[in-house]
């Protein structure tokens, strides 16, 4: 008895209501045949015995219920999980991306970097004419802005992987 339970049970983890509900028609069709075959052996069943079958029956009907209930369940996590699995799947390439597209980024700051300090009055002029001043101004705060970008980048890239391999919480 406990087998046929567990099996019928068992049916509701194949992630098909079908078959759990198939499963557990045919084990009260075989419990039906069982009682035919008892019937034709043994003659009709007695008013003892009349109570434990109806009660087998329902119980057979009730593991059939549990087992619908628990393949509607269980696919409902397996799709679940892979709907997660594919949107964990695209915000990694996502983040891929934004990665290879911040080493881009940095190399063209470096770049600009370059140039800028290529602007640069060089020793032989006299910084200290107003070209000069205003060339050196010019060239200080291009450069303050390039930090400040590169800053900028360096923290969204920090805060990427800290969210990307810190573990989630479940909610």
């Amino acid at each position: 008895l406990a087998g046929v339970l567990l099996a019928v049970f068992a049916a509701g983890l194949r992630l098909s209501p079908r078959v759990a509900v198939f499963g557990g028609l045919l084990n009260l069709v075989l419990f039906g045949v069982l009682l035919g075959v008892e019937a034709a052996v043994q003659g009709p069943p007695s008013s003892r015995s009349v109570p434990h079958m109806v009660l087998m029956a329902i119980f057979l009907s009730a593991t059939t219920a549990l087992a619908y209930i628990v393949a509607l369940r269980t696919r409902a996590l397996a799709v679940e999980a892979a709907r997660d699995a594919v949107r964990l799947e695209r915000s990694r390439r996502s983040i891929e991306s934004l990665l290879r597209d911040h080493h881009d980024l940095r190399s063209a700051l470096t770049s600009a970097t370059l140039r800028a300090e290529l602007l640069e009055p060089s020793p032989d002029e006299d910084p200290d004419t107003p070209e000069g001043l205003e060339q050196r101004e010019l060239v200080d705060g291009l450069l303050a802005d390039l930090e400040r970008m590169r800053t900028f980048f360096n923290d969204i890239k920090e805060r990427t992987f800290r969210q990307l391999f810190e573990p989630e919480t479940l909610t």
